[in-house]
């Protein structure tokens, strides 16, 4: 069986390695496939191709995932130190009544939340959580975007 393509001679290893191939495919030498053989091994290279992507694209969520993770623990443990001063910009964020400051706020609440989960110190945040919100406890807003934010 000789396959000629333009501007290759049919003594090509490109061409010797054409015929391998179907050579293989068929389990003849010099045996054609049929279309149907040939679509049938077109879609089992696209699946192949498919799982190859998305077990790629999964490592690559893993990886990121993993990055995300050690950047917020290396930010929690810069926190370290810092909770009271936490605190008093949180209260003083709230103080401003402004949604943009109840962003803010809550963020650093989150922080001190997880601060704390990480510290394994929820014992002091929840007592501290409560008594801001005793003392805000008119400002619906913001209790609205801790419920949101999910602190308890």
């Amino acid at each position: 069986m000789t396959i000629r393509t333009i501007g290759m001679p049919s003594s090509s290893s490109a061409t010797q390695a054409v015929e391998t191939m179907a050579e293989q495919a068929s389990g003849r030498p010099g045996a054609r496939r049929t279309v149907e053989q040939l679509l049938v091994a077109a879609a089992r290279q696209a699946a192949v191709r498919k799982r190859a992507a998305a077990e790629k694209a999964e490592r690559e969520r893993q990886r990121l995932a993993r990055a995300r993770s050690a950047a917020r623990a290396r930010y929690l443990d810069g926190l370290v130190g810092h909770v009271d001063e936490l605190w008093q910009r949180a209260e003083a964020l709230i103080t401003t009544r402004r949604p943009v400051d109840y962003d803010a706020a809550v963020k650093v609440m989150q922080d001190l939340h997880d601060l704390a989960v990480r510290q394994e110190h929820l014992d002091t945040f929840a007592p501290r959580l409560q008594e801001l919100c005793a003392r805000h406890a008119k400002k619906v807003s913001l209790r609205d975007w801790l419920d949101k934010a999910q602190i308890e």
